[in-house]
């Protein structure tokens, strides 16, 4: 039987809100995925209630899994509106060490970034009692190997099976609502019914989180052993904003990045890219055997090498989420020069910050890719239709 996938870039500006929806043909949709829900654009340019319904139209479908690459305001801003529509069954972020943790809590209580704050302190306590909560543990550029026993325990699966989730080694991981349980980078998010999978990788800043701890060691006023206390960082929010305020560049470059696309490489089946509508234009039939998409919230592509740590699946993505609005302070062009061009490079734009730079713009376009632009307006949004079948 055929299945159908929609993907989703929303028009929200200095923001980001990407959706996968799932269906078998002539039927509604029956699995949807959400990456990052936020904006920090004016409510005036972006009505964050009517953007979060028309996205997911008026039926009580669930959110199957809503992954956060980083709790920024634009990134999160409207997951309130989010948990206030509908049920969210699972919930997939970042583990953060706990300095890091505590420093973010300070700046973002300074900035009032109250949903990045609790999803920072206890994302729990933000969801329905019925939410499961995944944290992905922190890892380098090493390339995800996935298995043998891992790939085969997905054939096995019965198509009816609920979402099974595989450590790199096959072995499955067990995870109830109350209790948060971390999972390896690399680990495989597997959806039988519709046969595909998200695959999300914390890549980790050693020097960075180095720089912090020095930066903490220095402060006789801070007890960096009861940073794990929330009540305890609330008392030292001024003395932590200094801290932060002494990195260089800040400390929110922990992105998580999400592999979505088919778990086997090279594909064995038919993908059909029926058609791709961006500014109300419809094109046909865009590339058959590249359906997968890398999303990469606020990623530092000069340190993440993404096609590295998704290599053995880099013939399968034919779509880049290009990160933190096209600045050229955290773009590299070397994915560009992997695998099969041309790339979809989907760009949600930050005029706040005069987002996307020309450089950028000019590295994807000599390389024969495409830059699509999503801002505020309606018709900027970026839609893939995708037909595949058993």
């Amino acid at each position: 039987m055929e299945t159908r996938m929609t993907r989703t870039f929303h028009p929200v500006g200095q923001g980001a809100f990407y959706t996968e929806q799932f269906g078998r043909e002539g039927d509604g949709s029956d699995f949807c995925i959400v990456y990052d829900c936020g904006t920090k654009t004016s409510q005036e340019h972006v009505d964050r209630e009517k953007v979060v319904k028309d996205a997911l139209g008026n039926s009580s479908q669930p959110v199957d899994i809503l992954f956060i690459s980083h709790f920024d305001e634009d990134h999160v801003s409207m997951i309130g509106e989010l948990v206030k529509s509908r049920l969210i069954k699972r919930v997939v972020l970042p583990l953060l060490p706990i300095e890091e943790k505590a420093v973010l809590q300070a700046y973002y209580n300074e900035v009032g970034n109250d949903i990045g704050r609790r999803l920072l302190v206890n994302p729990v306590e933000l969801f329905d009692n019925e939410t499961v909560v995944l944290y992905v543990e922190p890892s380098g550029n090493e390339p995800i190997n996935l298995s043998r026993n891992l790939v085969e325990k997905t054939r096995d699966l019965p198509q009816d099976a609920d979402v099974v989730i595989l450590k790199p080694d096959g072995e499955q991981v067990n995870a109830g609502a109350g209790q948060p349980v971390s999972i390896p980078s690399g680990a495989t998010i597997f959806m039988p019914r519709h046969s595909w999978c998200y695959i999300p990788h914390n890549y980790e800043y050693p020097q960075r989180h180095q720089d912090l701890l020095n930066a903490l060691a220095k402060r006789t006023d801070i007890d960096s052993a009861s940073l794990g206390d929330a009540s305890y960082v609330d008392s030292k929010l001024t003395e932590l904003n200094e801290v932060y305020g002494s990195l260089k560049g800040g400390i929110n470059e922990n992105s998580m990045l999400v592999y979505s696309g088919p778990l086997e490489c090279p594909i064995v089946r038919p993908y059909l890219w029926r058609s791709i509508i961006w500014g109300g234009c419809e094109i046909d039939c865009w590339r058959e055997d590249r359906p997968a998409c890398v999303y990469s919230g606020d990623a530092d592509f000069k340190k993440v090498k993404i096609h590295e740590v998704y290599g053995s699946f880099w013939k399968n993505v034919g779509t880049v989420q290009i990160p933190h609005h096209g600045s050229g302070r955290s773009f590299s062009a070397d994915f560009l020069d992997k695998g099969d061009r041309p790339y979809l490079c989907p760009v949600s734009t930050g005029y706040q910050h005069c987002h996307p730079s020309s450089s950028v713009l000019k590295d994807i376009l000599i390389r024969h890719s495409f830059p699509l632009l999503v801002d505020y307006c309606p018709s900027s949004r970026l839609v893939q239709l995708i037909w595949y079948g058993e």
